[in-house]
């Protein structure tokens, strides 16, 4: 099992049998509230002019290979290279 964000929350269980000493995450929403509401804080100050945005137009493109990649993974049911999205 993989986790993002290991903290006491994180539902795993290790080798040894042992768990976490929080209660685990409800669900997702839950686990990443605070990160989604600081995205779209960054995100609506940004798009008022208020703050310049994070992110550059390389991670833009960044991201969408890597969506365009998914994709084609997806549709053709094989691991797919960035590389050969990036035209």
């Amino acid at each position: 099992t993989r986790a993002v964000g290991l903290d006491p929350r994180t539902p795993l269980t290790s080798a040894e049998g042992l768990q976490p000493p929080g209660e685990p995450w409800p669900d997702f929403q839950a686990r990443f509230e605070a990160a989604y509401v600081a995205e779209m804080g960054a995100f609506l100050g940004a798009a008022r002019g208020e703050t310049d945005s994070p992110c550059t137009v390389e991670d833009a493109l960044a991201a969408l290979y890597l969506a365009e990649a998914a994709e084609l993974s997806r549709h053709e049911g094989r691991p797919v290279r960035t590389a050969e999205v990036i035209s």
